[in-house]
């Protein structure tokens, strides 16, 4: 039996990306901050190493996936979310994957620009409703339940390397638990998916955000409570 799998995708500030920088606001209105000017690096990343869109692309592409998730609406220039602006760039990608990550889009992938095209407009789905990391599976959870209802079924979360650990930690604590994490210590109660046997993993993309990688991140164990 085929596993129905949806892939989602987390968004970045716009704001971190130089030409829009001084235009971004949040979804409020308020203007955003940049503070890394690094959106090209973590959404599409290096030659051969791919950042959260080629990541989430090949992701959907691999496993067959009928939806792919393009968050958040955290961030908004010209009144286009950062998930609106992501998914079309994803959209327009295909002779930028084929020349930057021939490792992952080679020969099985599609042969021509308008395939590709039909097949990712096809799956893709723009959530702008959420303003953060947490959010961004809350509002993800209608999208699960309309593809998968109560059946067997999969959510493949793509972000960065040094990301990936509190993105799982969210997505299982809401899609799973209904809990929706406001703090460390602090949850509110959200609808999860009505599938009790969905399946959560997760994929870091080869780029980490703020300049830093996975080894550069600090996670708490619970195994161990010296470690921070």
């Amino acid at each position: 039996m085929a596993i129905l799998t949806a892939v989602h995708v987390s968004g970045y500030s716009l704001a971190e990306l130089r030409a829009f920088a001084p235009k971004v606001k949040d979804k409020s209105g308020a203007p955003k901050q940049a503070l890394y000017d690094d959106w090209q690096r973590v959404m599409w990343g290096g030659v051969n190493l791919p950042g959260r869109i080629p990541m989430g692309i090949y992701m959907a592409h691999h496993t067959g996936a009928r939806k792919l998730i393009w968050s958040t609406g955290a961030s908004w220039v010209d009144g286009m979310s950062e998930a609106e602006y992501t998914m079309f760039e994803a959209i327009g990608a295909y002779e930028l994957l084929r020349k930057n990550f021939p490792a992952f889009f080679g020969a099985g992938f599609f042969k021509t620009d308008g395939d590709y095209r039909m097949w990712i407009q096809g799956i893709s789905v723009a959530e702008q409703e959420s303003r953060n990391t947490a959010e961004s599976f809350q509002y993800a959870v209608p999208i699960i339940d309309e593809l998968v209802g109560e059946r067997l079924g999969e959510l493949i979360v793509v972000t960065s390397e040094n990301h990936i650990e509190r993105t799982m930690r969210d997505a299982i604590s809401v899609m799973r638990h209904g809990k929706l994490p406001r703090s460390p210590t602090v949850f509110d109660e959200v609808p999860a998916a009505k599938s009790k046997q969905l399946i959560i993993s997760g994929t870091g993309s080869f780029t980490g955000y703020a300049g830093l990688t996975a080894s550069e991140t600090y996670v708490r164990d619970l195994g161990q409570p010296t470690m921070i």
